[in-house]
């Protein structure tokens, strides 16, 4: 029986170490394989759960800003504003029924305002909701477009009516 020559068991003492390594080494790879698949699993639920609130986010924006034709008093026509969340900017109403044009404001904080039709201009102001009347019947007094810029700096526009 031989057990081989003095190079050989050199060779094998040499290789002994190297296989250990290369076992450690593929261990290692599969723990951080395992490793990088949770990962991704978990940077996957939070990229839905984001895409979720943001869908949601951006389905509630309409209803944030409401505007429509309203009376306040016995006789003062205008436009009713109300903000529901947060600061909006570049807010623009298009409308039909004064000659004011465009209602439009640099920036308007969460609440309820009104804008009386009177000349060419219109003035915003915060008002009591028991002290404006919708106007629900009128063929001449229309909101078309509503738009403006959101807390996160997103444009925001949606349809009313066509004109």
């Amino acid at each position: 029986m031989e057990f081989g020559s003095l190079g050989e068991w050199a060779g094998v003492i040499v290789a002994l170490p190297a296989l250990v390594v290369s076992f450690y080494s593929i261990r290692q790879s599969k723990e951080t394989s395992e490793d990088v698949e949770k990962q991704k699993a978990v940077i996957e639920e939070q990229l839905n759960t984001f895409k979720a609130w943001r869908e949601s986010f951006d389905s509630e924006k309409a209803a944030q800003i409401a505007a429509w034709w309203a009376v306040r008093g016995d006789n003062e026509w205008g436009v009713a504003i109300r903000n529901e969340r947060a600061l909006v900017r570049d807010l623009v109403i298009e409308q039909h029924g004064s000659y004011a044009g465009d209602l439009t404001a640099n920036e308007l904080p969460p609440g309820l305002f009104f804008a009386p039709s009177k000349g060419d201009t219109w003035k915003i102001s915060s008002v009591k909701e028991e002290d404006i009347s919708p106007v629900s019947k009128s063929r001449k007094h229309s909101i078309q477009r509503v738009s403006y810029t959101d807390v996160l700096g997103k444009k925001c526009t949606y349809l009313m009516r066509e004109k």
